[in-house]
């Protein structure tokens, strides 16, 4: 019963920090739309946000979450972890080389992205867009590092 308690717990805790990131995604961009309005520069903040978010969701949201986490918890609950943690390395140590391999191929291919993601965006919002996305990419890195340490 203190295991179902425990995981009851853990369970409401995680509701509460994804309600919690939606509520301030959700003023993030009302005071984004206050200050700048929609225009030029909301859009190249939107498509800049995308790429990054992009390679966070199918590294760290959707690998980590939907296949690494079952994983894992089923060698802990078989009691062996020392193959859960070597499990652990192992996924870990991949996603964060692939995730590097990732961030540094699209700061390359930024411009070439933003232009396949938002063809219609000024000339200036492309700029900006890359500007953005590039400062991103560094971010994703960090969020990833998060993204982990909630795991554990």
């Amino acid at each position: 019963m203190a295991n179902g308690k425990t995981l009851f717990k853990a369970a409401g805790f995680m509701m509460l920090a994804t309600l919690l990131a939606r509520l301030l995604g959700m003023a993030r961009d009302m005071v984004l739309y206050t200050f700048f309005g929609p225009g030029t520069v909301t859009d190249a903040y939107n498509a800049a946000f995308s790429l990054p978010d992009l390679i966070y969701m199918l590294l760290v949201g959707g690998a980590l979450s939907s296949a690494f986490i079952p994983v894992f918890g089923s060698y802990l609950a078989r009691q062996e972890e020392e193959e859960a943690w070597k499990v652990a390395s192992i996924v870990l140590n991949t996603l964060l080389v692939l995730l590097i391999v990732l961030i540094i191929v699209a700061e390359i291919y930024t411009r070439p992205l933003m232009l396949l993601l938002v063809p219609d965006l000024s000339p200036q919002g492309i700029d900006l867009a890359v500007t953005l996305s590039r400062v991103m990419f560094i971010q994703t890195f960090f969020m990833a590092l998060n993204g982990i340490a909630w795991v554990f």
